[in-house]
C-alpha cells in the first residue's frame, strides 16, 4: 500500500462529523467548557458551533505524498474548499505547515479564520449575521466560503438593500439538506427567486399577527453551540412589553433606571436549550457520566453566550421550559455605547420589574416558578383598572383538628364577568367565531395565575381573584390569556388502564375497545362519512390542518364526490399516527368521554363527590353545529369516572356522580347551566376537594378526563393517596445563582419518567396495591412537585438496582394480561390498515 493509499484509508476511517472548528471539542470535569461563541478566552474554540467540519487524522509518513500536486485527495479537499488553494507556488515544507495549521486546533490558522469570520459578521446587520451562523452551524457552508471576498461583498450589498430579504435567502439555504458547493451562486439564486415572488405577487403579503414574535434559538450540546433558525412563537409578558414600539419612551422607578428608554428588539432575547445533537434530552448510565455536560450547562448559565459580538446573559425560565431544558437570555440593547449597563445588569433589572418575587420568596424553586409565570406564552387581551378588580375569599377547610393545614376547594380559580370575558375572547386569535360558549380562561395577571370562570352575577367589566391565585406582588395591569376552556378528546393510556383494572374493569373490555378503535380507523380510511365523524374526535392534529381537512371532507360528502387524493393521504397519515400511539402508549380513544378544564361550583349547589358536566363539540366550520350534551340522567345522577394525568396511584381514578344542578336549586341551577359549558364543575363541599384526590391536582388550569362509557365505569373506588408535599428547601435570600443551580439540579435529578416506568412494571407484575407501587407512587408525587419544591425524588443506588432488576421481567402488555402490542398488527382488523401502517 502506498503512502497516499494509507493516508486515504486513515482519512476514510477517521473522518467524523464534528460540531465546530475546534478540533479539541472535549472538556474535563471542573475545567472551563470550550467553545462559547465569541469567548476570546476560548481561543480556537471560539468557532464552536459555526459550522460542520471534518477531523482528519494523518500519519506523518503520508503527508509528503499527500501534498503532492498530483494527489487526487488534495484536489478533492480543495474543490470542496476544505483547504484554501495556494495563490502562489510554495515550497513543500510551507504547504505542509499550512495544511497542519488548518488541521490542528492549537494552530494560529484556526484563530485567524475565526477572526476573519468575526470581521465579516460584524460588517452586516445583526440578524443577517445570525442567519450566516445558522448556515454554518447546519453544515451547509464552510467558513472559507463565507469569508471569500466575493461573497462578503454580495452579502453586504444584500444586507444594505433589504436585510429581511437577505435573511430569508439565508434561511432557505439553511433549510436545505445538502452542503452548498458554490455559495455565491446559491445565495444569488435565492435572492433572485425571492425578488421575483415579490414582483409577481398580485396582493401584499399577509400581515403577521401582532402576538407572534420571531425568537432566536441556540441549542447547546456536549460538543458545540448550535444556532437554529428563528422560530415564530406566541409572545410573553417580557418580550411583548420591551419590544413594543413605545418601549423606548418608557421610564421606570428607582432601582430600574437602567431600563429607562431602552428600545429592545426581539433579537435581544434568546432561547437557549440543552441536549444532544438531535435536540433531545440526554440520559447517562454507569458507563458514561453526564457530569462534563452538566458542568458545561452551568458554565453557560453563569457566563452567558456571545452571538456575533452580542453578549446574552441568563434571565429566567417557565416551568414548561424547565422540563424541556430551556431558558431565556437577554442582551443589553446599548452594548458598546458609553454608559451601557451590560446584559447581566439588564437581566437583573428585568427580574425585579416583574415583581417582588426575588425579595419575598425564600424557596429558589418557587421563585423560579413565580418569575416563569411571565414567560408563559400568552395573548395580551385587556387592561383591567383597579376599580374593576376585587378579591374574594378562598373556600377552605382544615385537614384535621390537630394540624394547621387546610384543604383549599377554590385553589387557583377566580371569577370574571360575562362582559369582560367576551371582550377578552374578541382579542384572542385562536377562538373561532362559531366556537361554543367559552366558560373559563387560563390567565396570568399581575403576580397571579389560574383560571377565571364565567360568573353571570358580575356586571360590566369585573374581575374577582382569590388569595390562592396570587403568587407574588406585581404592578402589571394587563390581563394575559394562556388558553381557553374547550372540548378535547379523551384517551386511556397504560397507567389509567392499569388502575381501572385494579378497580374492577374487566380485561376483555379494553381488548374490545382496542378492536373498536382499529375498526374505526379502518373505516375512516375508506369512507368520507366515517372520516367526517371520527376526525373531529381525534387529538394530536394541528387545529388549522384539522379544520381544512374537515371542510374538504364535508364538501365531498355533500356533493357525493370521491375521496380527494390529498385528503386520502392525510387520513392515512392520521391513522398511522394513531396506530403508533396504540402500540407505544396504549392510547385508546374513548367516544363517550371528554377532557375538560376544572372549575368550582360558585353557587354551592353540588354535594360532596358530585360534578356538573356540560359538553359541546366544536363544529369546525361545518354547517350543522353540534348540540350541547349534559352528562346527567333525566331524573337521577349519572355515574362517571374522573382522572387527571399523570396517574400513579390506584385512587387517582375515581367513580363519582354527575348531576343536573336544576334538581337541587331551580335559580342557581339555571345559572350554572347557562354559565358552564366545556368545563367540569367540582363541588365546594366535603372533607377533601375532589381535584386533590385526583393526582393531587388543583383548579389553576388542570384538565380532567370525564368518562361515561358504561363498559368502563369501574365498580369501586380505592382510597386516595395523601398528596401533601414535602417541605421545600429554603434560603435566606434567593439570588440568580440559586435559580441557575435549581435549573442544573432539576436536569440532573429529574427521574419522573423512570419512576413512571418502574411503577407500571411493578403494578403489572404484582398488582397496583403492592408495597413497591405505594413507594413509587409517593416518589412519583415528589418528582411531579420537584420543579416547585426543589426536592428531587431520591432513590438509593441499592434500591434503584433492585427496582431495575424487578422491572426486567416487565411484560409488554396493556395493563395486566391484556394483549401484547406486537399482536396489534396481527388482529383481524389490521388488514384494513395494510396501506396505512
Amino acid at each position: 500500500m502506498t503512502a497516499q493509499q494509507c493516508a486515504g484509508c486513515v482519512i476514510r476511517s477517521a473522518v467524523q462529523v464534528m460540531s465546530n472548528m475546534s478540533l479539541k471539542g472535549t472538556t474535563s470535569a471542573g475545567s472551563k467548557p470550550a467553545g462559547i461563541v465569541g469567548d476570546s478566552a476560548a481561543g480556537a474554540d471560539g468557532l464552536l458551533g459555526r459550522c460542520m467540519t471534518y477531523r482528519l487524522t494523518l500519519h506523518k509518513a503520508a503527508i509528503d505524498e499527500l501534498l503532492d500536486d498530483s494527489s487526487n485527495l488534495l484536489k478533492k479537499l480543495k474543490s470542496f474548499r476544505l483547504l484554501r488553494a495556494a495563490v502562489q507556488q510554495q515550497k513543500r515544507q510551507q504547504r505542509q505547515r499550512g495544511l497542519l495549521s488548518y488541521l490542528t486546533g492549537s494552530s494560529d490558522g484556526v484563530k485567524k479564520l475565526g477572526n476573519e469570520l468575526d470581521a465579516v459578521l460584524h460588517q452586516v446587520d445583526f440578524d443577517v449575521g445570525y442567519h450566516v451562523l445558522v448556515l454554518l452551524s447546519a453544515g451547509i457552508a464552510t467558513p472559507w466560503q463565507v469569508i471569500s471576498k466575493t461573497f462578503v461583498q454580495q452579502l453586504q450589498q444584500a444586507a444594505r438593500e433589504d436585510p429581511e430579504l437577505a435573511c430569508k435567502a439565508l434561511a432557505e439555504l439553511s433549510a436545505s439538506s445538502n452542503p452548498v458547493r458554490d455559495l455565491i451562486h446559491a445565495f444569488q439564486d435565492q435572492l433572485t427567486g425571492l425578488r421575483k415572488e415579490v414582483a409577481i405577487a398580485d396582493k401584499p403579503p399577509p400581515v403577521s399577527r401582532a402576538d407572534l414574535y420571531k425568537v432566536l434559538r441556540v441549542h447547546v450540546t456536549p460538543t458545540r453551540v448550535k444556532f437554529l433558525l428563528p422560530e415564530v412563537q406566541t409572545g410573553n409578558r417580557v418580550v411583548r412589553h420591551f419590544s413594543a414600539a413605545t418601549a423606548g419612551t418608557r421610564t421606570y422607578s428607582t432601582g430600574l433606571h437602567c431600563l429607562n428608554r431602552l428600545q429592545f428588539s426581539t433579537s435581544h432575547f434568546l432561547r437557549v436549550s440543552f441536549g444532544d445533537e438531535g435536540g433531545d434530552r440526554m440520559f447517562g448510565n454507569r458507563e458514561e457520566s453526564l457530569a462534563p455536560f452538566f458542568d458545561r450547562m452551568k458554565h453557560v448559565l453563569q457566563t452567558g453566550i456571545t452571538v456575533n459580538g452580542r453578549k446574552y446573559d441568563f434571565l429566567a425560565f417557565s416551568s414548561s421550559q424547565l422540563k424541556a431544558w430551556s431558558t431565556w437570555m437577554v442582551a443589553d440593547p446599548q452594548q458598546g455605547s458609553v454608559g451601557a449597563a451590560g446584559a447581566a445588569v439588564i437581566a437583573d433589572a428585568l427580574r425585579h420589574w416583574l415583581g417582588n418575587a426575588m425579595e419575598t420568596e425564600h424557596v429558589a424553586a418557587k421563585c423560579a416558578a413565580r418569575l416563569g409565570q411571565a414567560f408563559s406564552a400568552t395573548i395580551d387581551a385587556a387592561e383591567v383598572q383597579n376599580h374593576e378588580l376585587s378579591w374574594t375569599d378562598d373556600v377552605e377547610r382544615s385537614i384535621s383538628a390537630y394540624r394547621g393545614d387546610k384543604y383549599c376547594f377554590s385553589d387557583g380559580v377566580g371569577r370574571i364577568s360575562p362582559q369582560l370575558l367576551d371582550e377578552v375572547l374578541e382579542a384572542l386569535p385562536f377562538v373561532p367565531a362559531d366556537a361554543p360558549q367559552t366558560s373559563a380562561i387560563q390567565v396570568r395577571f399581575k403576580g397571579c395565575k389560574g383560571v377565571l370562570s364565567r360568573y353571570s352575577v358580575l356586571s360590566n367589566r369585573q374581575l374577582q381573584l382569590r388569595p390562592s391565585m396570587e403568587k407574588f406582588g406585581s404592578d402589571h395591569s394587563r390581563l394575559e390569556v394562556c388558553s381557553v376552556a374547550a372540548w378535547l378528546p379523551a384517551y386511556l393510556n397504560r397507567q389509567v388502564i392499569m388502575m381501572m383494572q385494579y378497580n374492577g374493569v374487566e380485561t376483555e373490555v379494553f381488548v374490545n375497545k382496542l378492536d373498536s378503535t382499529l375498526d374505526q380507523l379502518a373505516r375512516m380510511c375508506c369512507s368520507t362519512e366515517a372520516a367526517l365523524e371520527l376526525v373531529p374526535a381525534l387529538g394530536g392534529i394541528e387545529t388549522g390542518a384539522q379544520d381544512a381537512m374537515l371542510r374538504l371532507l364535508d364538501v365531498s360528502v355533500r356533493c357525493g364526490l370521491p375521496l380527494d387524493p390529498l385528503a386520502d393521504s392525510c387520513l392515512k397519515a392520521v391513522a398511522r399516527w394513531q396506530v403508533t400511539d396504540l402500540r407505544q402508549k396504549a392510547r385508546l380513544l374513548v367516544p363517550n368521554a371528554v377532557t375538560l378544564v376544572g372549575v368550582m361550583d360558585e353557587c354551592g349547589v353540588l354535594e360532596e363527590d358530585e360534578v356538573f358536566v356540560q359538553a359541546q363539540q366544536p363544529s369546525r366550520g361545518l354547517r350543522t353545529p353540534n348540540p350541547r350534551i349534559m352528562i346527567a340522567g333525566p331524573a337521577s345522577p349519572m355515574t362517571v369516572v374522573l382522572a387527571k394525568h399523570p396517574v400513579a396511584h390506584r385512587g387517582d381514578v375515581r367513580r363519582v356522580n354527575a348531576v343536573d344542578p336544576r334538581w337541587r336549586h331551580k335559580e342557581y341551577g339555571r345559572r350554572m347551566v347557562a354559565d358552564y359549558v366545556n368545563v367540569v364543575v367540582f363541588s365546594q363541599k366535603g372533607r377533601r376537594p375532589l381535584p386533590n384526590q385526583l393526582s393531587g391536582s388543583d383548579l389553576d388550569g388542570d384538565q380532567y378526563m370525564v368518562l361515561w362509557d358504561q363498559e368502563l365505569l369501574q365498580p369501586k373506588n380505592s382510597e386516595p393517596m395523601d398528596y401533601t408535599a414535602e417541605p421545600p428547601q429554603r434560603v435566606d435570600k434567593v439570588t440568580v445563582q440559586h435559580l441557575q443551580d435549581h435549573f442544573v439540579n432539576f436536569v440532573k435529578n429529574d427521574n419522573l419518567g423512570q419512576i413512571s416506568t418502574w411503577l407500571l412494571a411493578h403494578a403489572d407484575l404484582n398488582g397496583a396495591d403492592c408495597s413497591a407501587c405505594e413507594e413509587l407512587a409517593r416518589l412519583h408525587s415528589m418528582a411531579v412537585d420537584f420543579p416547585k419544591t426543589g426536592r428531587p425524588a431520591e432513590i438509593s443506588a441499592e434500591r434503584r438496582q433492585e427496582l431495575v432488576r424487578l422491572t426486567e421481567h416487565k411484560q409488554q402488555v396493556v395493563g395486566a394480561a391484556i394483549i401484547s402490542f406486537e399482536q396489534v398488527s396481527a388482529t383481524a382488523h389490521c388488514w384494513h390498515l395494510s396501506t396505512v401502517s
